[in-house]
């Protein structure tokens, strides 16, 4: 069993925590050409290693975070090594929601409900590519990777993917629609992921391009 990172954004991690989201699809780099698939015992499977893992393996969650004020002038690594010196503690905050102490050093601290807001002592915004293992809050055990196009997902997959189905608008949508005009809700949730993909992925590789993706299915072994 292997650990590698993997990056999520905030609305990604708050699916995730509400067990809504245990699907990503993530762009094949470069593009797989017809020499790089080969049919074996009827499967048509892709000569390439997926480069976050096989099944089993372990992926920890990158998001955007901030530390303390006090620690905006320091890189994660020097404001580990700033607090554990003088034995005090360290609080990651993310953007997502919720807080989390990484390096009490002798003293107790708080622990912090997912949804609780940021606090007004919160310094600037890290982007998640910075975030070091110890501030990882989330880990993620890979359950199965599939090879295919991202116009391929099904509709239960879509749903996976962490779209949402609101009642009152008869359809689906990423985020709780705005007003009373159904604004951004799709009568499938195909269509709903193909709108989130497109807001990820449409400068590089929109999904009318239709470029070929991991599809990696995950379930959360932790919170902190």
């Amino acid at each position: 069993m292997r650990e590698r990172p993997i990056l999520f954004s905030p609305w990604s991690v708050q699916r995730i925590l509400a067990n809504q989201k245990t699907q990503t699809r993530r762009v094949i780099q470069p593009p797989p050409r017809e020499t790089d698939f080969v049919a074996i015992t009827g499967d048509t499977i892709l000569l390439r290693r997926c480069p976050f893992g096989d099944r089993g393996d372990v992926l920890w969650v990158k998001e955007p975070f901030s530390l303390g004020k006090a620690q905006d002038g320091r890189t994660p690594a020097e404001a580990w090594e700033h607090v554990k010196e003088r034995k005090q503690g360290l609080t990651v905050l993310y953007r997502a929601g919720g807080w989390k102490s990484v390096a009490p050093f002798e003293r107790e601290e708080p622990v912090y409900p997912d949804n609780e807001p940021m606090p007004g002592w919160a310094g600037r915004r890290r982007h998640g590519m910075f975030m070091p293992r110890w501030a990882s809050r989330i880990t993620l055990e890979i359950a199965d990777i599939k090879v295919e196009r991202v116009q391929e997902i099904s509709e239960e997959d879509a749903k996976e993917e962490g779209v949402r189905y609101w009642p009152s608008y008869h359809g689906w949508a990423v985020r709780d629609p705005d007003g009373e005009n159904g604004e951004g809700v799709y009568r499938t949730a195909i269509l709903s992921f193909a709108c989130l993909w497109d807001s990820i992925n449409g400068k590089d590789h929109p999904w009318s391009s239709n470029p070929w993706a991991w599809a990696i299915s995950f379930r959360r072994l932790e919170t902190q």
